[in-house]
Formats: C-alpha cells, structure tokens, sequence
C-alpha cells in the first residue's frame, strides 16, 4: 500500500509505503512489514534534494559474514539515506550518503557521480563510491571510476570506463581477514569493461 503526491506547484514530492516480501517475485519469509519513505524537494530547476528510509524487519536468506545473523533468522532493519541531483545541459552530479543497521551493525555508504559534455554526443564522466558494511570492523571498500560515454542514438550509448577499486579488512576479535591476505592488506583490482554506472545522471 502507498500513499503519494505532490505539494506547492510540483516544489515537493512524497512517498510513504508499507509493503512486504523479499524482493520482486519471492514469496515473503515472515510476517512483519516494512514501512519506506521518500521526500524530495525541487527548489530550483536544475536541482532536486532529498531523502529516504526504511524500517522494517528482514529475514536473512544467507549467513552473512559482516553482520554474524544467520540463515533464517529474523532481524531489525533500518536504512535512511539523503541527497542531490544536479542538472544542466552540459553538467550533471549525483551524490548520495547511505546509513543503516541490521540488529546492532551499522553500515554505511557513499556515492558521487558526475558527467560533463565536452563535445557533441560525447560525455567524460567520473564516479567514486564507498561502502562499510560493518563500521564496527571497519569493512571497507572504495571504487573509482573514470570514463567516457557516446551516445549515437536516444538513450543508447558505448561506454568505456577504467575501475580502480581498493578494499580494506581488519582483523577483530570477531571478524578475519580473507585467506591469505594478512591484517590490512589492501586489495585492488583494476579492469577495463562495461559500465558499472548503468543509470545515467541525464539521457539524452
């Protein structure tokens, strides 16, 4: 069930829901809901800020190494996060700052993404994104992004970008490093491929 609208001329939008399930087509594994909100605000035309969250009860269908809950086991689960969308004709940001808590986990996250048009059809764009599934053990992992993007048809483009990601683990009286890596060791990779930015900031 979900409650909607909008406010002032289009100035604010809402979004209030209670809702259940695992995900999209999977049969539900316990019988609490969820409640989840989104507020958005569009003071001017080319900017948009906002928020949402989630509180609820989850139901773990794995055992989770960050988090210690198990297979079957439900949990309390909140999320709340807030951001910013900026757009122009030759510019365009997204961030966005993600905090939650599963039990007694906290996590968090972050992301920016911005695109510049430096020629026709033709955008450089850069990316960076970190994530903490568990602060208290100081899981970490950092991702940035480079690349360029041509689009030769409405809302088609090739996208050619370079990842550099660096992860980080410490070792606590609860939680290990991975096989073979030693206490902060730091982890990278690099590779060049498809587009892990699949949502554009702005199509064209």
């Amino acid at each position: 069930m979900m409650i909607h609208g909008k406010l002032f001329h289009d100035f604010l939008q809402y979004k209030v829901a209670v809702m259940n399930g695992q995900g999209l087509n999977t049969k539900d594994k316990n019988s609490q809901k969820d409640v989840v909100g989104n507020l958005m605000i569009y003071p001017l035309e080319w900017l948009s800020v906002g928020g949402s969250f989630i509180r609820g009860t989850g139901h773990a269908i794995a055992d989770s190494e960050y988090t210690g809950i198990k297979t079957g086991e439900n949990y309390a689960k909140k999320r709340w996060s807030a951001g910013g969308v900026v757009t122009t004709s030759r510019f365009n940001l997204r961030t966005e700052y993600l905090g939650g808590k599963d039990r007694n986990v906290k996590s968090e996250g972050f992301y920016a993404t911005g695109s510049v048009c430096f020629a026709r059809n033709l955008d450089f764009i850069a990316s960076f994104d970190y994530f903490n599934p568990n602060k208290a053990a100081d899981f970490k992992q950092n991702n940035y992004i480079a690349g360029v993007q041509y689009w030769f048809y409405p809302r088609c483009r090739l996208q050619a970008q370079y990842t550099f990601c660096n992860k980080k683990r410490r070792r606590t009286e609860r939680f290990q490093p991975d096989t073979g890596t030693g206490t902060g060791q730091i982890l990278s990779s690099k590779y060049y491929g498809e587009s892990s930015y699949n949502k554009p900031i702005k199509e064209r």
